[in-house]
C-alpha cells in the first residue's frame, strides 16, 4: 500500500512540473506581440491551458479512483468492521490480557509478603428504609471487623468511612441518600485506594454523586451470606458501574480469610485491579452465527421471523415508576431500546393506586377464591402489623385486576411494577400479584363491569419484577419463543441469591422477592404457598408466592447496556435440581424463608467466574424441555433471534452446541 501511494505521488508531481513548464512557454511566446494579435494569441493559449487543466483534473480523478481503490473502500469497511464489533473486540484484548497475566496471578497467589501501603479507605452504603438500614448494621459491623482483622494481619493502614452522622442519630453507618454519598466520599481523598465493602442489600445510586471525582483503584468487595446478601448488592452495583464508565474491580469472600479473597486483594494492592480469566465466555460474532445457522437451520427459520415481526410490531414496556432502588443496571436507555424495537411507557404507580379504587370487592373475593380453589395455601393470622390476613390478600387481588386492565389499555407488551418505593407505604406488597401475572393458568380478569371480555384469556401478562428492564426485555422475547415452541410461556426473574457446595457440585439459590409464576414450582399451585412478607421491608405486609422449583432445564439470560448504550444479552443454560427436604430447607433458611426457593447448577461456568462478569443482581429464567436433544435447537433459536433483532450476544459456559468445545462454537 505504502509503495504505491508513493509511486501516486510521483506521478502527480511530475504533471505539476510538465504544466507549470508549457504555461511558462505559452506567457513567453505572447510577451510581445502587438495588441492586435495578442487577443488572438491570447485565446489560443487560454485553450491550449483549458485543455491542459482538464487533462490534469481527469488525471487526478483517475489517481483519487485509484487512491480509493487502494485505501478507501477498504478501510471504509475497517471502520464498518470497528463500529460493529468494537466491543466484542476490546473483550477480546481482554482474554488475551487475561492469558499474558496467568503467570503473574500464579506468583500472587504465592506471595506473602506484607506492603508498606498508603492508607485504604473502606466505606459501605445500605438502603433507604430505616429498618432495613438497623437489621442490616450489625452484619456490616461483622464484615468491617474481618477486614481490620486482615488489614492487622497485612500490616496495612486502613480508615473506616461510615455515616457517622446515622450512627449518631439513626442506630446505623450506612450511606443512606445521594447526599449522604457526597458528604461521606468527602473524607477520602481522590487519588486513595477505596474498597466499598457490602454485607446487605443496598441502592447504588446512593454512590454515584459521591464518586463523581474519584481517581483512585476502586474494588467493590462483597459478603458471602444468603440473609444478608452483600454478593446481591455487588453484582447490582458492579453492573450500574458498566453502563455508567466507572473503572473498578470486584471480589467476594465468605469469611475474608480464604485462599482466593487473599491472592485478589494481593493484586488488587499490587496492580490496582484485579483480572479474572473470561474463557467461559464465547462472543456470538458472525461467523459464530453462520455455524449455529448451518447447525440449526430450523431454529434459524423461527428466530429470523419471530426477530422481524417482534421489531416491526414494536414492543411496549410498561414501566410503573422505573429506578427502583437505586438499581441504575436496571433502567434501559429509550435509544437503546429503539435499535432493538421496543419502546418504554412510562406509567405511575398512582395511577396504579386509582386503578385499584376502581376494583370491586367482588372481583376481589372472585380472585382470591379463584386462586384458593387451585390449591394456594395461605398461612394467615389475625395482626395486620405481623400476619397475613385476608384484608392484605384482597387488596393484592385488587391490584392483580387493576394491573391486567392496565397492561390491556396501554397495549402492554410487559409491565413491571417498581413497589419498593411508593406503594409500600400504600398498600401490601406486589409480589403475589406479579406471580399470578406471569402464569398463563391464572384467575379470569374482565374488561369491565360492562364488559365482559377476558383480557390476555389463556396467557401470561409478562410482568418484570422491580421494574428491572433488562429482565423485562427479555421476559418478553422469552414470552413470545417459549409460545412458538408450544413449552409453557411463563418467565420470572431472580434474584442471584446465595450459593454452596453440595454433594461436589456448586448449587445456586435462585430467589425473588415472593413472586413468581405456580407453572414453576412443583405441583404448580397445589404446591404453592403464600406467607407474609417480611416486616423489615414490608410494613403494610402481604402474601408472597412460594413454592420449590420443579426440576428441569432452563435457559438463564440477562440484557444490559454498557457506557456506550450497547444492549448486550449474556445467555447460558443450565438445571434446576432436586434436594432432598433436609438439604432444601437449611438453604431457605440460610436466604428467605417466606420466598420461593430454585436450587440451580449452571452448566460450564464456576461460581467465581459467574460472579466475575455478570451485569446484574438478576437473571431472566425460562424451562426448555428435559431432553438435550430438543433442548439445544431451543437455546440456538434464542441466540439467534437477539442476534437478528441487533443484541450483542455472549454465550456463557452453556451446553456444548455442537461435537465441539464451546469456545470453537
Amino acid at each position: 500500500k505504502k509503495m504505491k501511494f508513493l509511486v501516486i505521488l510521483l506521478l502527480i508531481a511530475i504533471l505539476v512540473v510538465i504544466v507549470n513548464t508549457e504555461t511558462i512557454e505559452i506567457n513567453a511566446n505572447n510577451a510581445g506581440a502587438p495588441f492586435a494579435q495578442s487577443q488572438q494569441t491570447g485565446d489560443a493559449a487560454k485553450g491550449n491551458v483549458d485543455a491542459i487543466e482538464e487533462e490534469d483534473k481527469a488525471f487526478d480523478d483517475e489517481m483519487a479512483a485509484l487512491e480509493k481503490e487502494a485505501f478507501g473502500e477498504e478501510e471504509e469497511e475497517e471502520d464498518e468492521e470497528e463500529r460493529k464489533f468494537n466491543d466484542e473486540d476490546d473483550k477480546l484484548l481482554e482474554d488475551e490480557k487475561d492469558d499474558d497475566d496467568d503467570d503473574d496471578e500464579e506468583e500472587d497467589e504465592k506471595e506473602n509478603e506484607e506492603y508498606d501501603q498508603e492508607t485504604i479507605y473502606v466505606t459501605t452504603y445500605g438502603d433507604e428504609r430505616l429498618s432495613a438500614n438497623k437489621a442490616g448494621w450489625n452484619s456490616q459491623v461483622e464484615m468491617q471487623e474481618k477486614l481490620a482483622a486482615y488489614f492487622v494481619r497485612k500490616n496495612i493502614t486502613v480508615e473506616f468511612v461510615n455515616n457517622e452522622e446515622a450512627l449518631k442519630t439513626k442506630g446505623h453507618g450506612f450511606i443512606d441518600s445521594q447526599r449522604a454519598g457526597v458528604d461521606v466520599l468527602s473524607r477520602v481523598p481522590k487519588d486513595s485506594p477505596l474498597i466499598i465493602s457490602i454485607s446487605t442489600w443496598a441502592y447504588s445510586s446512593f454512590l454515584f454523586a459521591g464518586l463523581r471525582d474519584h481517581d483512585g483503584p476502586l474494588l467493590i468487595l462483597g459478603n458471602w451470606n444468603g440473609q444478608f446478601p452483600g454478593l446481591v448488592a455487588l453484582l447490582n452495583l458492579a453492573g450500574s458501574m458498566k453502563k455508567l464508565d466507572i473503572a473498578h474491580s470486584r471480589l467476594w469472600s465468605t469469611n475474608f480469610t480464604d485462599e482466593f479473597f487473599e491472592a485478589k486483594m494481593n493484586e488488587f494492592f499490587k496492580h490496582g485491579d484485579i483480572n479474572y480469566p473470561k474463557k467461559h465466555i464465547t462472543i456470538i460474532k458472525k461467523e459464530n452465527e453462520r455455524k449455529l445457522i448451518k447447525e440449526y437451520p430450523e431454529a434459524e427459520q423461527v428466530a429470523a421471523q419471530l426477530a422481524l415481526d417482534m421489531v416491526e410490531e414494536r414492543q411496549f414496556m410498561c414501566v410503573f415508576d422505573e429506578g427502583c432502588m437505586g438499581m441504575e443496571n436496571a433502567i434501559l436507555s429509550t435509544h437503546a431500546l429503539s435499535e432493538v424495537g421496543f419502546y418504554k411507557e412510562r406509567l405511575s404507580q398512582s395511577a396504579l393506586y386509582a386503578e385499584m379504587l376502581k376494583v370491586s370487592d367482588d372481583e376481589a373475593t372472585n380472585v382470591f377464591n379463584w386462586i384458593s380453589e387451585k390449591g394456594l395455601k395461605f398461612d394467615m393470622g389475625t395482626s395486620e402489623e405481623d400476619a397475613l390476613t385476608k384484608n392484605q390478600v384482597l387488596q393484592q387481588c385488587k391490584m392483580y385486576v387493576a394491573a391486567v386492565r392496565m397492561a390491556h389499555r396501554y397495549n402492554c407488551s410487559g409491565i413491571g411494577i417498581q413497589y419498593q418505593q411508593g406503594l409500600k407505604d400504600l398498600v401490601p406488597a406486589s409480589d403475589l400479584v406479579e406471580g399470578l401475572l406471569n402464569n398463563a393458568v391464572r384467575p379470569p380478569v374482565m374488561e369491565s363491569a360492562e364488559n365482559q371480555q377476558v383480557l390476555f384469556e389463556g396467557e401470561p401478562v409478562v410482568h418484570f419484577n422491580e421494574a428491572d428492564e433488562g429482565a423485562g426485555v427479555d421476559a418478553i422475547i422469552n414470552n413470545r419463543l417459549l409460545r412458538l415452541f408450544d413449552y409453557d410461556p411463563a418467565t420470572t426473574l431472580h434474584d442471584v441469591r446465595y450459593g454452596e457446595e453440595i454433594d461436589g457440585r456448586f448449587v445456586w439459590v435462585f430467589q425473588i422477592s415472593g413472586g413468581a409464576p405456580p407453572s414453576h414450582f412443583v405441583k404448580g399451585y397445589a404446591g404453592s404457598t403464600s406467607h407474609r412478607q417480611p416486616k423489615m421491608y414490608f410494613p403494610l405486609g402481604g402474601g408472597t408466592l412460594r413454592g420449590t422449583g420443579k426440576p428441569g432445564r432452563i435457559v438463564w439470560s440477562r440484557v444490559w447496556e454498557d457506557s456506550h448504550g450497547v444492549l448486550t444479552v449474556d445467555v447460558g443454560t443450565g438445571s434446576v435440581i432436586s434436594l432432598p427436604e433436609t438439604v432444601r430447607d437449611s438453604l431457605w433458611k440460610k436466604t428467605t424463608f417466606e420466598w420461593p426457593i430454585v436450587p440451580t447448577i449452571l452448566d460450564g461456568v464456576s461460581r467465581d467466574e459467574f460472579m466475575s462478569t455478570q451485569m446484574a443482581n438478576h437473571v431472566q429464567v425460562a424451562y426448555g424441555p428435559k431432553d438435550l436433544v430438543a433442548f439445544r435447537p431451543f437455546v440456538a433459536s434464542k441466540i439467534l433471534t437477539l442476534k437478528h433483532m441487533g443484541f450483542k450476544v455472549n454465550y456463557i459456559g452453556g451446553v456444548s452446541l455442537f461435537n465441539a468445545p464451546n469456545k470453537e462454537i
